[in-house]
C-alpha cells in the first residue's frame, strides 16, 4: 500500500512555504466572507460590480496559484524520473509515478496531475545529466503563467495543438525550418495573446486553425488516426434497456447531428387521419402520445365553413402531400393542402388541434436513430428508389487548397478538420452540400441542396 507522506509533520521551511502559508490564511478568510450569508461583508450582501471584481480577482488568483502548482509537479517528476529507480522521490513513497504521487497527496485526478507535471515541464529551462542548461519548450507560454495571464487549462490545450503540429512535420532545408520555426513561434505567441482575453473553448478553435497552417500535410494521417478509434460497442441488457456506446468519426457525427437538429426542428401543423373510426379509445390513446383530435361535431364545423383543407390519399395538382406513420396506432400523418376530391367523414377524420411531445430529448434522438436505421431496412436491396437524403450536411473548403491539393476542410457543426481527400469524396455522396469559399472567406460557390 503506498505510504501517504504526512504533509503536517513534514519539516519544511523556505520563502515559499511561508508565503504560501500566509496565502492559505487570507484565502481562508475570504472562503469564510464568501460562504457568509449575514454580516456586512458578506459576498450576498455587495453591490453587482464588487460581486463580478470578485470573480475576476479569484481566477486571477488561481491562475498565479497554477503557476506554483504547474513548477512544483514539474519538479517532483524530475526527482521522481526512472532513471532514480528507488531512490526517486514517488518511489520512496511506494508510487511507481510522479503523477500517481501527486494525485494521492494533492487529492486531485489523475488527469490533472499530468497536467500540471506537462505544463510545468515544458514551461521551464532545466540541466541535463551533462549538466548543459536546456531552454523551456515554450518560453512564451512559461513567461504568461508566471504573470497569471493565462491558466494550466489554457497552457495544456496550446500544447498540445502545438505539439500536434509539431509530431508530423518534417525537417527541410535550413532556410525552410527557419521559417517554420519563426512560424511557430508566432503561433505559441498570437494563442498566448488570444488566452488572455478568450475562453478555454473558444481558443481551441484558434488552436486548431493554427495547428491545420503549421502542419497542411497532417490531416490525413490525424484522420487515419480517427479513424482507427472508430468502433460500436453493445452491452448487456439491463432491465429491457441496452446499452450501445458508438465512437463515429468527424463524418458520421455530422450526418447524425444534422438528422438530429432537423427533428428538433418546429413541426407545421398537422392533422391525423385513421384507417378505421376515430373511436373514443383510439382518441384517449392517441392522448396519451400527447395528440389531441377534435370531435366529430368541431370536425364538421371546420369543413362546413371551409376553414380546413384535408388532403386525401390522392394528391392533386394543386399541392403535393406527404404521409408518413404516427404513434404505434397506425394513424397516418398528412401534411401540405390539397383540393378535397372524396368527401370526408368527421366521424373516420380527426383534427389534431394540439401536439405536445412527451418525449425527453434523449428519447427523441433515440427515435431519430431508430428511424434512420429502420429507412436502412427497408431500403430495396435490388431496385434503385427515387427516395433523396433528408439530411444536410455542408462541407466548406477554401478555393486555394482545392487548386493546391492540399489543406483541409471543415464540416459544419464538428470542431475536427478532415483532409481535403474526405471532402472531395464527400461531395461526391448524397447528403453534402460543397461549399466553396475565397481568400477572404467569400462564398465562391454555394452547391445544391441533396
Amino acid at each position: 500500500t503506498p505510504v501517504v507522506p504526512a504533509m503536517s509533520v513534514l519539516q519544511a521551511s523556505g520563502e515559499l512555504v511561508v508565503l504560501l502559508g500566509r496565502v492559505r490564511a487570507d484565502l481562508a478568510r475570504a472562503a469564510e466572507l464568501a460562504a457568509a450569508t449575514t454580516g456586512l461583508e458578506c459576498l450576498s450582501g455587495q453591490s453587482d460590480e464588487t460581486l463580478l471584481a470578485v470573480v475576476v480577482e479569484g481566477e486571477a488568483a488561481a491562475r498565479q496559484l497554477g503557476c506554483v502548482q504547474a513548477s512544483a509537479a514539474a519538479i517532483l517528476d524530475d526527482r521522481s524520473s526512472y532513471a532514480a529507480g528507488s531512490s526517486g522521490l514517488s518511489a520512496r513513497y511506494g508510487h511507481n509515478r510522479a503523477s500517481y504521487m501527486l494525485e494521492d497527496i494533492a487529492r486531485i485526478s489523475n488527469s490533472e496531475a499530468t497536467r500540471r507535471v506537462k505544463v510545468g515541464a515544458a514551461m521551464r529551462s532545466h540541466l541535463t545529466m551533462t549538466g548543459e542548461s536546456v531552454p523551456a519548450q515554450y518560453p512564451a507560454i512559461g513567461a504568461a503563467i508566471e504573470t497569471g495571464d493565462i491558466s494550466v487549462d489554457c497552457a495544456a490545450r496550446i500544447m498540445t495543438g502545438l505539439d500536434a503540429a509539431r509530431k508530423h512535420h518534417r525537417e527541410g532545408d535550413p532556410a525552410t525550418e527557419m521559417v517554420w520555426d519563426d512560424s511557430f513561434r508566432a503561433a505559441e505567441t498570437h494563442l498566448v495573446d488570444a488566452s488572455t482575453t478568450t475562453s478555454p473553448d473558444l481558443l481551441q478553435v484558434q488552436i486548431v486553425q493554427w495547428r491545420e497552417a503549421l502542419d497542411p500535410d497532417g490531416a490525413q494521417p490525424r484522420e487515419e488516426e480517427i479513424r482507427s478509434r472508430r468502433g460500436f460497442r453493445q452491452g448487456r441488457e439491463r432491465n429491457g434497456i441496452t446499452r450501445n456506446t458508438w465512437d463515429t468519426t468527424g463524418e458520421d457525427t455530422a450526418r447524425i447531428k444534422a438528422a438530429i437538429a432537423e427533428s428538433d426542428a418546429a413541426a407545421t401543423p398537422r392533422f391525423v387521419c385513421t384507417d378505421d373510426a376515430v373511436n373514443t379509445d383510439e382518441a384517449e390513446q392517441l392522448k396519451t402520445h400527447g395528440v389531441a383530435l377534435a370531435d366529430p361535431e368541431h370536425t364538421a364545423r371546420l369543413l362546413t365553413t371551409n376553414q380546413l383543407d384535408i388532403p386525401t390519399s390522392t394528391p392533386t395538382s394543386t399541392g403535393e402531400v406527404g404521409c408518413a406513420d404516427h404513434s404505434t396506432t397506425g394513424a397516418r400523418r398528412f401534411r401540405g393542402t390539397a383540393t378535397i376530391t372524396a368527401p370526408v367523414d368527421p366521424t373516420t377524420t380527426g383534427v389534431v388541434t394540439a401536439t405536445t411531445d412527451l418525449r425527453s430529448r434523449e428519447q427523441r434522438h433515440c427515435d431519430v436513430m431508430s428511424g434512420l436505421f429502420m429507412a436502412g431496412l427497408r431500403a430495396s436491396k435490388n431496385e434503385t428508389g427515387d427516395a433523396r437524403s433528408t439530411i444536410e450536411v455542408t462541407a466548406v473548403v477554401t478555393a486555394a487548397d482545392l487548386e493546391a491539393g492540399v489543406g483541409v476542410g471543415w464540416l459544419d457543426g464538428i470542431n475536427e478538420p478532415v483532409s481535403l481527400s474526405t471532402i472531395e469524396e464527400l461531395a461526391c455522396t448524397d447528403g453534402i452540400r460543397p461549399v466553396l469559399l475565397g481568400r477572404s472567406g467569400e462564398v465562391l460557390y454555394l452547391g445544391p441542396k441533396p
